[in-house]
């Protein structure tokens, strides 16, 4: 989570309500890591992208390209569970999504039991299948296009909607924050999907939630700037291993060189802070913004590019590149080092007795109209687990023939973390599905279907429990409050090593009418961030309440099951068209990555065990085997908390 030194609302001069304050931090939190979108709580389906993936597999279909339903059927349970659920499209698009389910109720009536029988069947259904697609891509086409009015503001499409309905809730004195996860997750995912800028947007609300006395104004005046598309000139920093000086001839392609003294120089105008919007006083007496906001990210600091410096060991040559014309500042730095590095392996044929390297750490600058500069760090690797110190691995020769599957797992593993392209990143991720399902179904599909749900559903427990603890440690209260050393003692383990069943209970005394000491200085801390509050709030009733954890983890089984069927459509795209045009595929791509590391981490970790000294299929049995006790266990009653670590944990 990120926690910035002081907030924006500190020196506010107006009362900021708590569903601002929740809503920058939240934002902030789903742009510096994607994977909070699907691995905490909130739903990953965006009804705009389902209703035309549905559509394009009844073509697949009819078209002869379909050798089963069970991609449709896949998408027709989660399209039927978005139109029943989503308000917004149902008070929006009512005859629209009315027409929608009947026309699949038609196709799906009556259908043989059997999976070949059904499949032939809905072969035959040529007219249903007509209207059920038709029915799709108009709903979609009101998705996308279709505008809705007020007195003050016109919203376009389903992006409209949430943005409308955002403005509503975060308004409110008591705002739902389950409501603002939805809200601020469907707003993101349509910007992606219609191709806005990311950076931008943050820019938005970084300019006007903070200076708007009136929040509802301030909000409108985020939304109107969306159609506004703006584009950045980026200005990305590259480390090259193999020159100390280069000969930059000039081109449409402009690369400067710089010295080290000349990007520590950067510093001085990233600590200037933010500087306040100019406005001006239009001929009708209101008050306007003297220009354009141009896209930014909330301020940044200097740490970026002592980070980049970093890299530096020596007399190294530091190169940058100016872009343009890509939706944010990590698309920018992906897409120049792509060309760069095509300049580089040039080099590499032109002198074979020289080696030329990039280092993996780019910094991305770029200026808004007022002239204040930003500065990101690419790839930001924040989010990720330090490796343990002082840690022992223990090693058995005998282990080598039980993990050829996870072994080649591993490596397309690497490939798709290392690949810049989504597409070919998605297809190494499901490949390193299919090694590690190895003979545990009759079908690779089967396996992955059948077990891998459960196994990541489980450790999403565990990674609840871990993400809540690491977020609570970096939160601003912790560090100086008199119970921090009481709070370690329970929650960390030997070596620094987090104990599950301590965090657990910290949760667990928070979440009592008359919490103990402990339970009262963990509500303490959280209280000076309302995400954290309400973070503290959620998980602390999950362990409270066995039922609402056994609810989580058969949604989260859900979810993931449904995130696998689609990567399994795009894939089946990729191999049989060669291309895909997906405007989420990266988010998508992204996904496949994190699910891939997740259950990868969750196999390992029992592998390296002493209880198991067996193949990765025992081990997805187990894990299967665990997930059904483990919901029967929660729905006959509350559970000892040892109990619950030792089964999310395989003990």
């Amino acid at each position: 989570m990120f926690f910035p030194q002081q907030y924006w609302w500190d020196s506010a001069a107006w009362q900021v309500p708590d569903g601002v304050k929740y809503l920058s931090e939240r934002w902030w939190e789903l742009l510096k890591d994607w994977h909070c979108i699907t691995s905490y709580s909130l739903p990953s389906s965006f009804c705009v992208s389902v209703l035309e993936d549905i559509a394009e597999v009844l073509d697949d279909l009819q078209g002869g390209r379909l050798r089963s339903c069970h991609q449709l059927d896949a998408l027709y349970d989660e399209l039927g569970q978005i139109l029943s659920s989503n308000l917004l499209l149902a008070h929006a698009f009512p005859a629209e999504v009315n027409a929608t389910v009947e026309t699949f109720k038609n196709l799906y009536d009556s259908l043989p039991a059997s999976p070949q029988d059904k499949y032939a069947e809905l072969k035959k259904r040529h007219k249903e299948c007509r209207r059920a697609a038709a029915a799709a891509r108009r709903l979609h086409h009101r998705c996308f296009r279709r505008r809705a009015t007020e007195d003050d503001m016109t919203w376009t499409g389903y992006g409209g909607l949430a943005a409308m309905e955002l403005c509503r809730e975060v308004a409110k004195d008591e705002p739902s924050y389950n409501r603002l996860d939805t809200l601020v997750e469907q707003l993101l995912l349509d910007c992606v999907y219609r191709g806005y800028n990311a950076d931008y947007l943050t820019s938005l609300l970084d300019r006007y939630l903070p200076m708007k006395s009136d929040l509802r104004d301030g909000m409108l005046h985020m939304f109107r700037r969306l159609s506004s598309l703006k584009r950045h000139r980026y200005k990305i920093y590259f480390v090259v291993d193999g020159a100390t000086d280069a000969e930059i001839r000039s081109s449409e392609l402009r690369i400067d060189q710089h010295t080290k003294q000349s990007v520590e120089d950067l510093k001085s105008k990233l600590d200037e802070g933010r500087s306040a919007p100019t406005e001006i006083e239009s001929e009708e007496g209101e008050i306007a913004d003297a220009d354009d906001v141009d896209e930014g990210t909330l301020s940044a600091g200097s740490v970026d590019v002592d980070e980049f410096l970093s890299q530096l060991d020596c007399d190294q040559l530091i190169l940058s590149m100016h872009w343009q014309d890509s939706p944010d500042a990590g698309a920018a730095a992906d897409d120049a080092k792509r060309r760069l590095q095509e300049i580089i392996d040039f080099l590499d044929f032109q002198s074979p007795m020289q080696r030329y390297d990039l280092h993996p750490k780019m910094l991305v600058t770029w200026e808004d109209r007022n002239g204040k500069l930003f500065a990101r760090t690419y790839p930001d690797d924040s989010a990720q687990q330090p490796p343990q110190a002082d840690y022992a691995a223990r090693i058995d020769p005998n282990s080598a023939g039980k993990l050829s599957g996870l072994a080649e797992a591993l490596r397309w593993s690497a490939v798709a973390r290392r690949e810049k392209t989504p597409e070919v990143s998605l297809l190494a991720s499901w490949f390193a599905f299919e090694y590690l399902a190895g003979t545990v179904e009759r079908t690779a599909v089967e396996g992955i279907v059948s077990y891998f749900p459960k196994v990541i559903a489980i450790g999403n427990v565990r990674r609840r429990l871990l993400y809540w603890w690491s977020s609570f440690a970096a939160s601003p209260g912790f560090q100086g409050h008199e119970k921090k050393d009481a709070l370690i003692e329970i929650a960390v383990a030997y070596r620094n090593r987090p104990n599950l069943s301590g965090i657990a209970t910290l949760l667990y005394d928070s979440a009592q009418s008359s919490p103990n000491e402990l339970g009262q200085a963990v509500l303490d801390i959280a209280s000076q961030s309302v995400l954290l509050r309400h973070r503290t709030k959620i998980e602390g009733k999950r362990m409270a309440n066995h039922q609402v954890l056994a609810h989580t983890v058969q949604d989260d089984d859900k979810e993931i099951r449904r995130e696998l069927s689609q990567f399994l459509m795009i894939r089946n795209k990729l191999v049989h068209r060669a291309r895909i045009d997906h405007p989420l595929l990266t988010v998508v791509s992204d996904r496949a990555k994190n699910r891939l590391y997740d259950l990868l981490r969750d196999l390992s970790v029992q592998l390296t065990a002493e209880r198991i000294d067996g193949s990765v299929d025992e081990v997805l049995i187990d894990y299967r085997d665990t997930f059904d006790e483990l919901l029967d266990e929660l729905g006959s009653g509350p559970i000892d908390m040892n109990v619950l670590i030792q089964r999310i944990s395989l003990a």
